[in-house]
């Protein structure tokens, strides 16, 4: 049973250690791009402009600025301390 257990895990050893050098490579790849995509997904998710920032254009263009104000309200109270997770 123990022969049984080391050669499997020989074999499994083997196989990973072998593609080391593609996991290396992909790696490299992969991690910048999900790096500069998080901290772009956090940077959105701090400044809310998902939420209403449609309506608030909106609001802008028609020149109505008690519901560009109300809304802009909104915005700032909903992530009041976004700004300060994303310091941390």
């Amino acid at each position: 049973m123990l022969a049984w257990w080391a050669r499997g895990a020989a074999y499994v050893l083997g196989y990973h250690t072998v593609r080391l050098p593609k996991y290396a490579v992909k790696t490299a790849v992969y991690a910048p791009i999900g790096f500069v995509s998080g901290i772009a997904r956090v940077l959105t998710w701090a400044s809310a402009e998902e939420g209403n920032r449609a309506l608030r254009q909106a609001a802008a263009d028609r020149n109505d600025p008690a519901t560009w104000l109300k809304l802009d309200k909104q915005r700032n109270g909903k992530h009041a301390g976004a700004g300060r997770c994303c310091c941390w």
